[in-house]
């Protein structure tokens, strides 16, 4: 176990983990959240890990344990990604939660939509060491936020927080289909008053999406473009991908797979990869305001993964920057993959 003197090591993580822990690449740092659901409402622990050679080892981080603000129990809320900028980590209390007994004994969802439970964000400094850092943000009104594309600090106001990812207010079935997804999204979030204002994207309100990514060495920074898959007209398949401008929100451009989406199958999850190498793009900074900064962020290549109708899966690769429809290249996996997956791009010299 780990102790009060040290930043734990992930030998010394003795919980879950979310999904979607978040890695600094600027301080080599990693941020996650573990949940450990039960029918008493369950616990979440934070942790910080840092690197051999993060400026964080002068600072010792001990894990703590919350919970999340909303009705507990017998609800227990689902939160499966997480957010963070250069000094905070944001955490979602989404309207989803864990239906309990877990799936009616293996009969029924295992999460359910309540309306009745509105939307939270928590807000804690990067090595707080106690529930009472956190500062909460509270909607009012239920909403999901599944996946989410960037946060960063305002460089024009460091006591603002700029949050962007898909969200939706309706109600859903993961299970029964995946017309749900949401719609891209700015929130700000300002410390000192604890205030949320939120800004739909320009051409948004069409086009339904889900597995917001961008470059991973902007994670937490400001970072101009974000990627997605995108539905088609009938909200059943997911029928191409989207490029979005997050500094002026809104759509950049889209990759469409067709109008028949029998035989186009399922898209998977963008990944950003960049012309240049990890060692040699270590950080991008482009968050100064000049949105001139970021001419080069897109630099680079979008791989995805789609399962077809034959139960085939194919890796394409598109350019990044022109976001052309005609792939640079599409090769057949040895192996099925299943939908949904999520990925991360490594230089073989990195693993």
């Amino acid at each position: 176990s780990s102790s009060s003197s040290s930043s734990p090591s992930l030998e010394q993580w003795e919980y879950p983990m979310v999904a979607h822990p978040k890695l600094d690449a600027k301080h080599n740092q990693l941020m996650t959240a573990g949940y450990m659901p039960s029918p008493l409402g369950g616990l979440i622990q934070y942790g910080v890990f840092t690197g051999d050679d993060s400026d964080a080892k002068k600072t010792p981080h001990k894990p703590f344990q919350f919970r999340m603000p909303g009705p507990l129990p017998p609800a227990i809320p689902f939160m499966h990604d997480m957010a963070i900028t250069e000094h905070y980590t944001i955490f979602v209390d989404s309207s989803m939660e864990f239906a309990m007994p877990f799936g009616e004994g293996g009969t029924g969802p295992i999460l359910k939509y309540n309306s009745a439970r509105n939307f939270s964000f928590g807000v804690v400094p990067r090595f707080a060491t106690s529930e009472k850092d956190i500062m909460w943000f509270h909607l009012d009104h239920p909403m999901v936020c599944n996946h989410i594309a960037n946060a960063w600090e305002d460089p024009n106001d460091p006591d603002t927080i700029i949050f962007h990812a898909p969200v939706t207010y309706e109600a859903i079935d993961i299970f029964e289909h995946v017309g749900y997804w949401g719609k891209m999204t700015e929130f700000r979030l300002h410390l000192p008053t604890r205030t949320i204002t939120k800004h739909q994207f320009d051409d948004a309100s069409s086009i339904s999406t889900e597995f917001p990514r961008v470059r991973d060495t902007l994670i937490g920074y400001p970072s101009r473009y974000a990627y997605t898959v995108r539905h088609g007209a009938q909200r059943t398949n997911i029928s191409g991908l989207a490029k979005w401008d997050l500094y002026d929100r809104k759509l950049v451009a889209e990759i469409d797979f067709g109008p028949n989406e029998s035989t186009v199958g399922l898209v998977g999850e963008p990944q950003f990869v960049p012309r240049r190498t990890p060692r040699a793009d270590h950080h991008v900074d482009v968050g100064k305001a000049e949105k001139d900064e970021a001419e080069d962020e897109d630099d680079g290549y979008v791989l995805t993964t789609t399962m077809r109708p034959d139960h085939s899966t194919w890796l394409c690769i598109y350019d990044a920057k022109t976001f052309s429809s005609e792939p640079l290249a599409c090769v057949r996996a040895r192996e099925r993959f299943p939908f949904g997956l999520h990925g991360a791009w490594r230089n073989l010299e990195d693993l």
